[in-house]
């Protein structure tokens, strides 16, 4: 097994997907605030963010969650390569060969 680096980077992915969370769940309630306001006050005013909210809460929590997302990919690219990189090295040490692909 690998050991796991970059630790920071991983409390990273939590507190982007906590947040991704934070801004979407915010936003719906923004919005519902929104309809209500719209439906006591009948002013055009918040009917303006009644339709702008949910557009921002969508790109917010997106955002957020694909930049969690992508530094995983980025920590699974890292360990895969130094994975690939240790048993290569313990190939060239034992002076074993790669296994060969099955025949066709």
């Amino acid at each position: 097994m690998v050991a796991k680096r970059y630790g920071f980077l991983r409390a990273l992915v939590v507190v982007f997907r906590v947040l991704a969370w934070v801004v979407g769940i915010g936003c719906a309630l923004g919005f519902v605030g929104t309809l209500i306001a719209v439906a006591v006050t009948r002013s055009a005013e918040p009917a303006i963010f009644s339709v702008i909210l949910p557009i921002y809460s969508v790109l917010g929590f997106v955002y957020f969650y694909a930049a969690a997302e992508f530094i995983l990919v980025v920590l699974d690219a890292e360990e895969n390569t130094r994975r690939t990189a240790d048993y290569l090295a313990y190939l060239a040490q034992t002076g074993a060969s790669l296994p060969q692909p099955p025949a066709v």
